[in-house]
């Protein structure tokens, strides 16, 4: 994702395939019950039929009637790719997740924080 691109959702809002989310959810030394937000929010878009990928942004406070407000989080709060993939997988057994957690957006975020993005493919009938 680009930095324009990233704009472009900020101006968007929240809808069936945006997401903004001002914390990262709590992964790291969570309960199952608190990781269970993550896996719910992941599995929400990657069920959903589409013909766009789904984005939910780490980092993005939602503002009624405007542009949302990246206000990043700390490179430490950071949830590694792989981590996140085992994780998912490992839920679902059955269904493979299309999704991955996107290249960090350095600096783009209040006081040049960080942001992140996950990306959910989208699922069409010819997959079935």
């Amino acid at each position: 994702m680009t930095e324009n691109e990233f704009v472009e959702l900020l101006y968007r809002g929240e809808s069936e395939s945006l997401d903004f989310k001002s914390e990262q959810y709590v992964f790291v030394g969570a309960s199952e019950e608190a990781k269970a937000e993550l896996l719910k929010d992941i599995l929400a878009f990657a069920n959903a039929w589409r013909n766009d990928p789904a984005y939910i942004l780490i980092g993005v406070q939602e503002t009624p009637s405007r542009k949302a407000n990246a206000t990043g989080i700390s490179p430490a709060d950071h949830i590694d790719d792989a981590t996140l993939q085992q994780f998912v997988n490992g839920k679902t057994k059955t269904l493979k997740c299309l999704f991955s957690i996107g290249s960090k957006l350095s600096g783009l975020g209040k006081y040049g924080s960080d942001l992140y993005f996950l990306r959910s493919l989208f699922r069409t009938a010819k997959e079935i």
